[in-house]
């Protein structure tokens, strides 16, 4: 199964606080760590996020465990990835299915897809989503939906 990895520690250097953002709000009981624009996108962090496992993680495994006919179960053995004879982390089930956890997005850990994504900064990432939102179909004015809603 592939679904992104562990979080990991913050490597974002510090950047200002934009106006109007209450950044220790944002942090809540998170330890206290200085703004950067990609803490914003909090599942890459340990700080805030136990990583894609957690996250994409209950979707991957879930389906998987269902389709298998083991959602009502568990695995009798899990076994930790290492770097010598088990490079993948591993769950064994009773009836002899074995689950391995890939640990990224086609093969990348979360950092090195985090650093991609906010080595561009904001200013990509923004043009990014306004692309993709551009691109998203709206309801029309003479739409059902739409008159539905004046109404």
């Amino acid at each position: 199964m592939d679904c992104a990895g562990p979080s990991s520690e913050c490597w974002l250097p510090p950047e200002p606080v934009p106006p109007g953002l209450d950044w220790d709000m944002w942090l809540g009981p998170a330890p206290w760590a200085p703004f950067n624009h990609g803490r914003l996108t909090f599942r890459p962090w340990r700080d805030y996020s136990g990583g894609g496992m957690t996250d994409w993680g209950a979707h991957n495994f879930g389906g998987a465990l269902f389709s298998c006919n083991l959602h009502e179960t568990g695995p009798v053995e899990i076994i930790p990835p290492n770097k010598k004879d088990n490079p993948l982390l591993t769950y064994k089930f009773a009836n002899g299915i074995v689950f391995h956890h890939q640990g990224g997005w086609g093969g990348k850990s979360v950092s090195k897809a985090a650093k991609e994504k906010f080595r561009r900064g904001p200013a990509a990432n923004l043009h990014a989503r306004k692309a993709a939102s551009a691109a998203t179909t709206r309801p029309t004015s003479s739409s059902p939906i739409t008159k539905a809603m004046a109404a």
